[in-house]
């Protein structure tokens, strides 16, 4: 069971308190890489953007005693595109136009693959974050995109044989059929699950997930959340509860104990200080979706899912 350290606000202390919580609240540290890359120096093989390279330290030391997931993404976060350069740094010139297919970007994302094993040191590394989702959104290239994502595993799986290393797939907007076609390139079904996007703030059904545990490899949850307060969702406003959000995460753990699933990592420690961020409108909009899915609110005080989590890390899964 683990926790994604994102802050609540762009603050030392909101980002002491993320890393603190991901701490005592797992067992498992989840590092989620979804800010772009940096294509530069993964082109030329100079060093790292210095603030970028001690943030990596910073990880490394913050994870010791957990098991380390670390997950990148291969697009863009709207899941359509390669990704633009680290927080919003432009693309080098070769690569403003290119595509999955190009092999300069196959190039630098080998090369930050090995970065981040060698700096974070994994237990698990997810190498095509929500590929499914990238794959419905950008039908025309979907075949490319699913054989970067095969490449890299192999990648990865040769370089690092002691490394889990998967894809993961969203259960509520991706291709469903990626799963299956990708389960003989990755050694985890990791599910990226949201299931309020849809409008229902009811806990799903006890088969919700089980479309993907027949596929062959092992399922886990590579990242999930519930609302306890508003969420701005595709399907429209929604005005979740703290009760609502403890029944979904009861669901959840009693879920993943029945299906053996590998691990649980829960995306927010902390709620989204939307206005402390100063996003422009449309990270302000993605936002929108899960500020108030931690399982502590921006203030840091405790939900009562936090009671179910902290009870199910202690006490695992019921015997039986």
């Amino acid at each position: 069971m683990g926790l994604t350290p994102f802050p609540s606000a762009p603050s030392s202390l909101a980002v002491e308190t993320a890393f603190r919580l991901a701490a005592e609240e797992g067992s498992l540290i989840a590092h989620h890489f979804d800010r772009g890359i940096p294509w530069e120096a993964l082109l030329t093989g100079d060093p790292l953007p210095a603030n970028f390279a001690e943030e990596l330290r910073s990880r490394r030391a913050a994870s010791a005693g957990q098991s380390v997931y670390v997950a990148t993404a291969i697009s863009n976060v709207a899941r359509d595109g390669i990704p633009e350069g680290l927080d919003g740094a432009p693309r080098p010139a070769a690569l403003i136009d290119a595509g999955p297919a190009s092999p300069e970007v196959e190039r630098a994302l080998t090369a930050w693959i090995d970065t981040l094993v060698a700096e974070l040191d994994p237990d698990f590394l997810n190498v095509g974050v929500e590929i499914d989702l990238v794959a419905a959104k950008d039908p025309e290239a979907a075949d490319d995109w699913l054989e970067l994502y095969r490449r890299l595993y192999r990648h990865a799986k040769a370089a690092y044989p002691d490394v889990t290393v998967f894809a993961s797939f969203q259960a509520e907007l991706g291709d469903p059929a990626v799963a299956g076609e990708l389960a003989d390139s990755t050694d985890l079904i990791a599910v990226s699950t949201y299931p309020y996007l849809g409008g229902d703030l009811a806990p799903p059904a006890a088969e919700y997930l089980d479309r993907f545990s027949g596929l062959g490899p092992q399922v886990a949850i590579a990242e999930t959340g519930f609302p306890a307060g508003v969420a701005a969702t595709p399907a429209g406003e929604l005005f979740s509860s703290p009760r609502a959000q403890a029944e979904y995460l009861d669901w959840l753990l009693a879920d993943a104990c029945r299906s053996d699933m590998a691990f649980v990592v829960w995306f927010l420690p902390t709620d989204i200080d939307i206005g402390a961020w100063g996003y422009p409108p449309d990270a302000a909009a993605i936002a929108a979706v899960f500020a108030s899915n931690g399982l502590y609110d921006a203030n840091g005080s405790p939900r009562p899912a936090s009671r179910i989590w902290e009870q199910t890390l202690v006490a695992g899964c019921p015997r039986g």
